[in-house]
């Protein structure tokens, strides 16, 4: 529907099976009276990844021949509908490509956690801890049930989904201590996946100083 609107919060990962980037008559660099250089960003856009058959395994196609379509992409593909989110743009940057993909494990009937931090632990809506706060706070020995576990490359701190939509919590703080213990290691039949995702999203004005 045209109608409806995606909203990726701050540390999220996402994949794109495209990216453009527009360069105009403004992608010049200026300078003003006092000698000053004057950027004129270019913008850059990326289309969301969408897992679709491409119609290469129809009847009556040889298994050769599919082995062969598999190596190119249709054309129609080029010009279908797609989600579009912003790189970068007027002069803010929202994503930043990640070199190595992040491990993300989901379960559709989730993982039990329980908090064990003395404090409790502040929901963010995002995956970072420059994601803004929700408000809510889960206290010491909630249980709580999680049905995506998010670790960035190179990261011992797991992000934590909650099943009921609130937002995420790190099971370890930014000191090490321990703030969520997983109750159990059964899980309930879920699919795990790990995927090579090109970017995590950043708030514009903390992006410069993120070495993420």
């Amino acid at each position: 529907s045209d109608d409806l609107c995606f909203r990726f919060e701050c540390g999220e990962f996402l994949r794109a099976s495209e990216v453009l980037t527009i360069h105009g008559h403004a992608d010049v660099e200026e300078k003003e009276d006092n000698g000053d250089l004057i950027l004129h960003p270019s913008e850059s856009f990326a289309k969301l990844y969408r897992n679709k058959t491409t119609g290469s395994s129809k009847k009556g196609i040889g298994r050769k021949t599919q082995n062969i379509n598999k190596n190119f992409v249709p054309l129609s593909t080029y010009t279908a509908p797609g989600e579009w989110v912003a790189v970068h743009c007027n002069g803010n940057l929202y994503l930043e490509e990640c070199v190595n993909p992040p491990t993300i494990q989901r379960d559709r009937d989730g993982w039990r956690y329980e908090v064990v931090c003395e404090s409790g632990v502040r929901i963010r809506k995002g995956p970072s801890f420059l994601a803004d706060f929700t408000g809510s706070i889960l206290q010491r020995s909630a249980s709580i049930l999680v049905n995506e576990q998010v670790i960035g490359d190179g990261e011992t701190i797991t992000w934590l989904r909650l099943k009921d939509g609130r937002g995420f919590i790190n099971n370890i703080g930014e000191q090490g201590e321990i703030i969520a213990k997983k109750k159990t290691d059964k899980k309930n039949g879920g699919n795990d996946a790990s995927y090579k995702l090109i970017a995590r999203l950043f708030h514009p004005p903390e992006v410069s100083k993120s070495t993420r």
